[in-house]
């Protein structure tokens, strides 16, 4: 589902998984529901003088009474046979259409979010939805008893009710209300996903140092967004159920279909039967909604927690590890700029892995040539700083600023290029020296110990945690930063890479189709080249492709003085 709202596009067996799961739990929370809806917009009582039209409890009492309480979840078959493919093609979508409607820094603007939404949710409605609740509807609408063996149904099952449905009225009848549908479904997931958006980024605004919200926020979010459409479609979607009910002659077009029926309940009905089944449907939708976008979190964090350990965004290598994996880099841009490898202040331990082996995690992070347990300095795994199991606290952050300043202090450099942790901390030094002030240790002798860098460049960066991260960068920084973001990195996340964008006034943004390393294809070195020469030229950005190494390690800072980077 990033902190300004936009989700990370995770990978298709993701989206698969945890929206299959998400939905397959709303269904089996919230059919019930569903049910007394369709039966509230099918039902025909108040339409007698002196008499009120059925209510959402006496409706659900009734159905109990005469056909059992199995009977709530009639039709729940052909809602889980569709809920997989229903979820993957909506997120999957919407990330797809958010993507193509991104500006070239990679923001997508609210107007975008919703036309995103839009075309998720017309898509979602032609490959699935329609034909499913064709089958719901029919199976739903049934009023035998599920007690008397005797009461036979005309619909056994959904693969019954297609069957007959296929061999009745022919294929077409499957997508009868597809117009309604898709409006009924665009509508939705535009108010949807807005509203879940640009909540979500108004709970990151408040909790900045919080890097995931709980689940409990992403239910309450996910209730006020999935309230946004039932009041807005009440109408389509009343017209759609009577719609997808009823059979018809061969040759009345959709037109004339929808015309009839609405005219047959503003006649009969008035104007309220167009909102019938209001009150199930939102306590359908809105919790069906917390619901899908709780799980599809947590399932998704799951997912990406077991593709990594849990020290991968906090350990690395070393500066000479480093140097020699961007060996083909220094080789593109000569001997007009120098570059300078500086290691991390915090030796690493075995301990410091979490219980995992030494070798896996490393090796994982294409730092197999580190060794925990060497005296060897070229091969013994640095970081800047640790991070408390939570990841809300950068312990030895200060030191790390305090170690920097005395390199600065000593030379001129002309920018910096940092990797995952080496990138979350360049990004703060190029802020530190625009206001040095705002760090008062950074200080020497009331002056700071370097003038502001020409330009920064942040290959899988992130925003660290605490109140001093906050205090350096305040609303933003200047310094020309090219970020780098890859698409299926799931060590540093796009949301995690996105918080530090935003902070990032003069940016350009490209990313590449692989994980966590620094691209290294000819295309990106020259891309690479040719900003550190000159950071305000217009680039061409790269054709998407990958690296053929694995990931590089996570620390690192590089400076120049004309010469020297």
């Amino acid at each position: 589902m990033s902190r300004n709202g936009d989700k990370k596009p995770v990978g298709f067996a993701t989206h698969i998984t945890a929206g299959g799961l998400a939905g397959a739990m709303e269904a089996l929370c919230c059919q019930p529901l569903d049910t007394i809806k369709v039966r509230m917009q099918l039902s025909k009582s108040g339409t007698a003088p002196g008499t009120k039209p059925r209510g959402f409890l006496a409706t659900g009492l009734m159905i109990v009474r005469r056909e059992t309480p199995l009977a709530l979840y009639k039709g729940l078959g052909a809602v889980l046979s569709g809920i997989v493919p229903k979820m993957a093609i909506r997120f999957a979508s919407f990330e797809t259409y958010k993507g193509w409607l991104a500006d070239s820094s990679g923001n997508t603007k609210v107007g975008s979010i919703f036309i995103a939404g839009l075309a998720a949710g017309t898509t979602e409605a032609v490959a699935v939805v329609c034909p499913m609740e064709v089958v719901k509807i029919r199976l739903q609408a049934q009023q035998h008893s599920l007690a008397d063996p005797l009461e036979a149904p005309r619909y056994r099952n959904a693969g019954h009710a297609v069957y007959t449905i296929i061999r009745e009225e022919g294929f077409s009848a499957l997508y009868r209300g597809v117009s309604l549908t898709a409006l009924r479904q665009a509508t939705n997931q535009g108010a949807n996903f807005t509203a879940y958006q640009e909540l979500k980024k108004l709970a990151h605004s408040y909790q900045p140092d919080l890097r995931d919200l709980p689940s409990y926020q992403h239910m309450v979010i996910g209730l006020i967004s999935g309230a946004m459409g039932p009041f807005s479609n009440a109408p389509i979607d009343t017209i759609k159920t009577r719609l997808q009910k009823a059979s018809y002659e061969p040759g009345t077009s959709a037109f004339q279909r929808i015309a009839a029926i609405a005219r047959e309940m503003w006649r009969q009905e008035g104007v309220r039967s167009f909102y019938k089944g209001i009150t199930p449907r939102v306590l359908r939708v809105a919790p069906g909604q917390a619901i899908v976008f709780a799980v599809y979190e947590r399932v998704r964090g799951i997912i990406e927690t077991m593709k990594v350990s849990p020290s991968q965004d906090r350990y690395s290598q070393n500066a000479s590890i480093f140097s020699k994996r961007l060996g083909a880099l220094r080789k593109s841009i000569g001997k007009g700029i120098e570059l300078v490898f500086v290691d991390g202040p915090v030796v690493l331990h075995p301990v410091d892995l979490d219980g995992s082996p030494a070798s896996t995690s490393l090796a994982s992070l294409g730092s197999s040539e580190a060794d925990t347990t060497s005296s060897d300095p070229s091969v013994t795994p640095r970081a800047w700083w640790k991070v408390n199991p939570e990841k809300t606290i950068a312990h030895g952050l200060e030191d790390a600023l305090l170690y920097l300043r005395d390199i600065l202090q000593r030379d001129r450099y002309d920018g910096v290029f940092g990797f995952s942790q080496g990138a979350a901390l360049a990004a703060m030094l190029s802020a530190l020296l625009e206001r040095p002030r705002t760090y008062p240790p950074f200080l020497i002798d009331g002056e700071a110990p370097h003038p502001p860098f020409k330009f920064c460049v942040s290959v899988s960066g992130f925003k660290v945690p605490g109140s001093l991260t906050a205090e350096i960068f305040g609303t933003s920084y200047s310094t020309p930063t090219l970020h780098v973001i890859g698409k299926t990195d799931v060590v540093v996340v796009e949301e995690r890479s996105r918080l530090l964008l935003n902070l990032s006034h003069n940016k350009k943004l490209e990313e590449h189709e692989g994980g966590h390393f620094v691209p290294s294809t000819a295309k990106w070195r020259a891309i690479f080249r040719d900003y550190l020469l000159d950071p305000l030229a217009v680039m061409p950005s790269p054709v998407s492709t990958v690296a053929s190494q694995p990931g590089l390690g996570n620390c690192y800072a590089s400076a120049t003085d004309n010469s020297k980077l």
